[in-house]
């Protein structure tokens, strides 16, 4: 295909300027179609006011700046309005050439979005089981942890008050279990003492094996009671090797069934117990794929989070062109175009006209 070019020079509207290299490219470009032609030609006819050397230099450019005259108008506002719903709508403006060129980086939150909101649709589609209501599940299922993490909240804190005073009563010599841990056994204890750096006192106790431990709060998972008690030598020293295996015999020696456990634990509430029993009783709770469903129902929960927090980003942005359009719809509602994304009589004329002063035209009209 060839096309003919008869003038470099257009007119403005105010004076005659000579093309610039991207409207050549565009006159040079209907010489060919995309994916059809392999070749075109572009004849460039003579030009008798215009150097053959700029011509040159015209052709042969290949960089050259777009700028793009996007901008939301009325008419294209009432059209958004009457082809999408509102989330659409400002999608396809942030995502649009000028929206970029004002900040690219809206632009990148709206495609990332944009591949966010597929992962959740096929996540939810992934959380539907059909057994039952998978939503009513799940919201009874978050109430339990909820509610059993407040309870296990409540008791660890009650615990370790329970704890720091039972270690506050220790005295040298009485004899503790400790039932659990890496350091289960039985110890006597020497000392009780709180250094400067520490808000609480740690326990200084002596094993069966004669080894000497510093107990934590920490350490202890149940409040320590003594089961027994020891008398300490008055010249009795922790370095003193024969004096610890003589201590330590002694406590190895004692023989009761006695474990003084910590019985006070968190009580379940009515609401839980009954709260318990709607999730066990749920149909959903008896599907084969109910770990499945929980594992795609938090990872959309966490997605869900993740979009929240890119809309508000987007929303933060002074130079998005949905601004703009928000501006454009709120001039619109006000003169009754539009009311609740929804276009009235004098809408549906303004998304008819295409002109640079569409407003005016139809607010002509209806006058």
């Amino acid at each position: 295909r060839t096309v003919a070019i008869e003038s470099l020079v257009k007119f403005t509207g105010e004076k005659h300027e000579l093309m610039t290299p991207g409207e050549y490219t565009q006159l040079a470009g209907r010489a060919g179609r995309r994916g059809i032609d392999e070749l075109g030609h572009s004849v460039v006819l003579f030009q008798r006011f215009v150097p053959f050397d700029t011509i040159t230099r015209l052709a042969s450019a290949r960089t050259y700046p777009l700028q793009s005259s996007f901008r939301p108008s009325y008419n294209m506002a009432v059209n958004l309005v009457r082809n999408y719903d509102r989330g659409d709508a400002e999608h396809l403006v942030n995502s649009s050439f000028a929206q970029f060129q004002a900040d690219r980086d809206v632009v990148r939150l709206e495609r990332t979005k944009e591949q966010l909101d597929a992962y959740l649709a096929s996540y939810r589609e992934k959380m539907h089981c059909e057994l039952g209501d998978f939503s009513e599940y799940r919201r009874l299922h978050d109430r339990l942890q909820r509610r059993e993490g407040r309870l296990e909240s409540s008791a660890r804190r009650n615990r370790a008050s329970r704890v720091a005073e039972a270690i506050e009563s220790l005295r040298p010599g009485d004899v503790i279990d400790v039932p659990t841990g890496k350091r289960r056994g039985r110890y006597a204890v020497i000392e009780v003492a709180r250094r400067r750096s520490e808000r609480q006192p740690r326990v200084l106790a002596l094993s069966e094996e004669r080894t000497m431990v510093r107990f934590a709060p920490s350490d202890f998972r149940d409040a320590p009671r003594p089961v027994a008690r020891v008398r300490l030598p008055n010249d009795f020293h922790v370095r003193d090797g024969r004096a610890r295996r003589a201590l330590a015999r002694r406590v190895a020696a004692i023989r009761t069934s006695k474990r003084a456990v910590d019985s006070t634990r968190g009580e379940e509430t009515k609401e839980l117990k009954s709260l318990r029993r709607a999730v066990e009783s749920h149909p959903v709770h008896k599907c084969p794929d109910l770990s499945r469903h929980l594992h795609f129902a938090d990872r959309a929960q966490r997605l869900e989070k993740e979009l929240r927090g890119i809309e508000r980003r987007i929303s933060r942005r002074t130079g998005t062109l949905a601004r703009r359009f928000d501006q454009v719809l709120g001039v619109l509602e006000e003169l009754g175009y539009v009311e609740d994304w929804t276009l009235g009589p004098k809408g549906t004329t303004l998304a008819r006209v295409y002109n640079e002063a569409d407003l005016l035209v139809v607010e002509a009209l209806d006058k």
